[in-house]
């Protein structure tokens, strides 16, 4: 069920989930919830662990890492940008995107690790009564959410078909006479030559962007705090408990 959901999700709660999930105390085949707060506490305290040298990097920081924890994207708007013509090499995954060079190792990328957890740590113990309620809220959503999806994955699949069928038309087209292919996904050709069309990506419910749906529901969460004001009552829940960021 959790995997399913993890195309609504933000990188940096799925990350922040699973650093939850891999420091709960487990004992005699049972995971203890209970003591997620104090098994972070000792984890902070103990001078081998790596949480007691991560830092805390900021929830406004934190925030835009929605659909990578490497690359940080601010996602402003959910609906889908005009799309640009492309090589058939740039296709992945049915969405074209221009390849980027990354660095092996992002700078301070365990902070953005710990921070993860610290966040999915408070939403799920620290936040209002501590009953997880906010987050309850919002995996009810992203729950919602996904049954309005299962067209659109549909539709996908048969959008990928057309995607072959398009590239490979490309390639027959590219090798007619009068067509120059000028690289950056430009061709010239001649004014009586048709290029194949290429394929509509389709659209999601909503007009949403695919990649963007992570961040619909994150207003959940906010429940009306912006950034700065959730980050301070995060300092404060975890000064509280007795371990400051």
């Amino acid at each position: 069920m959790m995997h399913e959901y993890l195309p609504f999700m933000p990188m940096w709660l799925i990350e922040g989930t699973a650093e939850y999930t891999s420091h709960l105390p487990y004992v005699s085949g049972r995971y203890n919830v209970t003591a997620a707060v104090d098994a972070f506490k000792q984890l902070r305290r103990k001078e081998k662990s790596p949480l007691a040298k991560m830092k805390w990097i900021g929830l406004e920081e934190l925030w835009g890492y929605t659909t990578s924890i490497t690359e940080r994207r601010v996602i402003t708007g959910l609906t889908v940008e005009p799309p640009k013509p492309v090589e058939r090499s740039q296709f992945r995954g049915g969405q074209s995107a221009v390849q980027i060079q990354q660095p092996i190792q992002p700078p301070n990328l365990s902070g953005r690790y710990f921070s993860s957890y610290v966040t999915a740590l408070f939403f799920m113990h620290l936040d209002g009564d501590g009953k997880g309620l906010r987050l309850k809220k919002y995996f009810d959503a992203i729950h919602e959410e996904r049954k309005l999806w299962i067209t659109y994955e549909r539709s996908f699949g048969d959008y990928k078909a057309a995607v072959v069928r398009y590239q490979e038309a490309l390639d027959v087209f590219k090798k007619k006479p009068g067509v120059e292919v000028l690289g950056g996904g430009r061709i010239r050709y001649p004014a009586n030559l048709v290029p194949p069309p290429q394929p509509a990506l389709p659209v999601g419910p909503g007009n949403i962007d695919p990649p963007k749906v992570c961040a619909k529901h994150l207003g959940i969460l906010l429940d009306g705090r912006s950034l700065a004001e959730l980050d301070a009552e995060i300092r404060a829940a975890f000064a509280k408990v007795g371990s400051p960021l």
